[in-house]
Order: structure tokens, then sequence, then C-alpha cells
């Protein structure tokens, strides 16, 4: 079936993996999938050199129901071929805030439905939908790290916040792709210091309007955790979200070559 759907994330996953996902005209959330066990890549956010899929974006697509869908990840659907994908147009200022407000929720228990366990978790099979959007209280804290995972070395971006049901979330890893790569900018070519890096973010979030976007991710070690992807309204810039690409920016400045996901430095 085509469905038009504006694009809401698209989310670093490993190596060059992707997640991708919108909202149709009735504000049912669509979470494309390819069959198993194949994956979206960067490559397939393009036509040719013309990024085609990414926030703002609204898109002909053709998507078909899962054979069986495990909650909460209830807005899976099959996309059986990445060529059945038209982009129509990019929403304005204005729809762009309309769907934040439309998919949003009080709080992340709300968005979930589901009872949050140790660490801010969720057990496979608990909770209708995997999705959402808040507007928080507060961000409490942005952190950049380098860590290192089997002795390869990563950065890690995390983000604190309280959201209005007065519950706070220390440390919900940022995997927003646009986002992550002009992380990755500032600490290589601009060759930032993390505790920079984290100053300069702080600041921006203290001066601006900030909506997360909010997701589950696939199980690990039973649990579900959450992740997210931050989107802002800079009273400095615009009287509405500013995107850039995969999310949106606190600052005008964030020129949109930065974020190319293509682009590695």
């Amino acid at each position: 079936m085509w469905r038009e759907i504006i694009i809401t994330d698209v989310t670093r996953m490993s190596d060059d993996k992707v997640c991708v996902a919108g909202v149709d005209k009735k504000g049912n959330v669509i979470r494309p999938l390819l069959p198993y066990p194949d994956s979206i890549r960067e490559a397939d956010l393009y036509d040719s050199s013309t990024v085609l899929i990414r926030p703002r974006a609204v898109l002909n697509i053709h998507v078909a129901p899962v054979d069986e869908c495990e909650l909460p990840h209830s807005e899976d659907q099959l996309w059986s071929n990445t060529n059945q994908v038209e982009l129509l147009r990019h929403a304005d200022d204005q729809t762009w805030k309309i769907v934040l407000e439309r998919t949003s929720s009080p709080s992340v228990n709300a968005i979930f439905e589901a009872n949050l366990h140790k660490n801010k978790k969720v057990a496979p099979g608990e909770g209708t939908r995997s999705l959402g959007t808040i507007k928080p209280v507060s961000i409490n804290k942005f952190g950049s790290y380098r860590l290192k995972f089997d002795e390869k070395e990563a950065d890690d971006y995390r983000l604190g916040f309280t959201d209005c049901a007065n519950e706070s979330f220390v440390s919900i890893p940022i995997t927003d792709l646009s986002l992550r790569t002009y992380l990755e900018y500032l600490r290589v070519k601009r060759r930032f210091h993390p505790k920079k890096i984290r100053s300069l973010f702080e600041e921006k979030f203290a001066q601006s309007e900030v909506w997360l976007r909010l997701g589950l991710t696939r199980p690990y070690q039973n649990q579900k955790q959450i992740e997210s992807g931050v989107i802002c309204k800079s009273p400095a810039s615009t009287p509405s979200p500013i995107t850039w690409k995969a999310s949106a920016s606190p600052i005008s400045e964030f020129d949109f070559r930065f974020t190319h996901p293509r682009q590695r430095y």
C-alpha cells in the first residue's frame, strides 16, 4: 500500500545501518523495515546525490503490514523495495511544529504506556508503542564521552532531562544521525574537547525551546532501552523549529553541510 508520510526520525544504529520513522496524515506512526535479514543503510537515504529521506521530508512510500509485530514496536511496516519511494516535498515550519505537537505526550510513560523498569528500560512485550515526542520541562545534562568496547573506541553522547510528570532521566543515548554527525565534526574536524562540546550544547539547550523524539531499541539483555533525538526551537533565530537534516538545530548557523551523513571526518 502506498502511504504519504512525513519523516520524523533518522537514527544511527551500528556501522552504516539506520532506522527511519514517519507519520501519515491520520497520525499513524510508520517504521519502514526491509525484509529480514536486510537493514536500511545510509545509502538508502539518497536518490543519486540528492538526500531523499530526512526529517521534514514528505514521502510517498510503499509499505505493508509485517507478519508478526512484537510489542511495543507496533509501528513496524515492511518496505520490500527501497526504490518504491518518492519525495513529494519538504514540510514548512508550521507543518513541522504541528507534527511535533500532535505526536507529543505529557510524559515518557504516556508515550510507551508501559512500566519503566530499572535504568528506565521496558520489558519485551510491554507497552503499546515504541516512538513518541515530549516537550521536557528541562534538559539537565548533555554528555560527550569516548568509550571503549571490545578494544575499539567509540563516541557516546547522552542526554539528561525531566519530563512533565517530574520524572528524571539521567543518561539517555542520543542516536539522531545528523546530530551525531555534527558532533563528530566538532570533535574530529574542529578538534573540540568533549568539555567544550558539552558546554556549547548545554548553553544552547538552556536558551532554546526543546522537543525530544524518544524511541525504544530492540531487545537488549531482555530489555528495551530508551534512546533520543533532539529538536530545538531557538528564540534567537526563528519562531519555529530549524532542522539540521535528521533532527533540528538550536542555532541557525549550524550549516547543513556539516550534517551530511555521507561525509565522514
